[in-house]
């Protein structure tokens, strides 16, 4: 709201780009502080910390170019435009740089408020160098990390799915941040797998390194799926889009069947007994749903637009039911 209120005085030249530039730096500061402060009365507290940290710090960063970033917008932006597109290079460029900085600045919050191991997952953990020359160490210490992995990724789905039901802007950012944890996990897994002396491997466990870099990698794809129907969430509200009855009713019923695919690898991940997994037609469940969608389109139902969304959040659907599928084959091929 305070964004759009500084847009419409932009457009009215009340406010030029130039006096708007602190005030948008604040209001990103701002637009976190109900998220940090809730964070503290929960078992997240360095999370709550670690966005009011990335906000910060990023400002800090931005302040000394401000003269540069300002002459760059009302060289091709005008009016509200300038805004709104202050806004949005703020936010994009802030990402960019702290995906070079990530792992220290972790670092740095894990000495700032350190925390139990289990109440918060968002880097490597069981990573030693130590265990490099043991690799049926290696392997262990890699799997625990696919089990925090899981979890940030578990949460992730469900708060895209609460957002496609009741859509609340700061889930869009948690789900974010978890993503950018999810990409930072990868790098450092695969960083450290490449560091194992291969002087004196075995052939299965050369293999094994294989495998397990493959997993990560679809355990990062299963996170980029999850951002889009993020995305998806967010372009629902910002579209005004709303789903039929039929509609909605069809994604509970094939999002509760991908969350049980979620929780059945969480199960083979961390070697819990799992009953052998029973078949859920899924697929056959998301081709149905794709027609019974078109269905209604043609019965003038839904706009094109309702279509459009529904459809890319099936097909995100099965795209994580894919990478599921593919992980749980390397793990048992494995």
């Amino acid at each position: 709201m305070p964004l759009s209120i500084l847009a419409v005085l932009g457009s009215q030249g009340l406010v030029g780009i130039g006096g708007a530039l602190p005030i948008i730096l604040g209001i990103n500061l701002g637009a976190i502080s109900t998220e940090v402060f809730s964070s503290f009365a929960t078992r997240a507290k360095r999370v709550g910390l670690s966005i009011f940290f990335f906000k910060l710090f990023g400002i800090i960063i931005f302040f000394p170019f401000l003269n540069q970033f300002s002459f760059f917008l009302t060289t091709f932006f005008k009016g509200a435009g300038q805004v709104l597109a202050a806004h949005f290079f703020f936010n994009f460029l802030l990402s960019v740089v702290f995906l070079f900085l990530l792992t220290p600045f972790c670092k740095m919050m894990k000495k700032i408020m350190p925390e139990k191991e289990a109440e918060i997952y968002l880097w490597p953990v069981h990573l030693n160098k130590k265990i490099l020359n043991d690799p049926p160490q290696v392997f262990l210490a890699v799997k625990r990390e696919f089990s925090g992995m899981m979890t940030l990724i578990k949460k992730m789905f469900e708060e895209s799915i609460e957002n496609i039901f009741q859509f609340k802007e700061n889930k869009v950012q948690q789900v974010e941040y978890k993503e950018k944890a999810i990409d930072n996990i990868q790098s450092e897994i695969l960083k450290f797998l490449d560091k194992i002396p291969k002087e004196n491997l075995k052939k299965e466990e050369a293999k094994k390194i294989i495998t397990y870099a493959e997993i990560t990698d679809e355990l990062e794809r299963i996170a980029d799926r999850i951002m889009n129907l993020n995305t998806l969430s967010f372009l629902k509200k910002t579209s005004k889009v709303d789903f039929s009855g039929e509609a909605m009713r069809e994604i509970k019923e094939i999002s509760s069947l991908v969350k049980n695919k979620l929780l059945f690898l969480e199960k083979i991940i961390s070697r819990q007994p799992v009953a052998e997994e029973k078949e859920d037609f899924i697929e056959e469940k998301i081709e149905k749903s794709k027609n019974n969608h078109l269905e209604r389109f043609w019965k003038r139902k839904c706009t094109t637009a309702d279509g459009s969304i529904f459809n890319n959040i099936l097909i995100n659907f099965r795209e994580i039911v894919e990478h599921l599928e593919r992980i749980v084959y390397l793990l048992k091929e494995s």
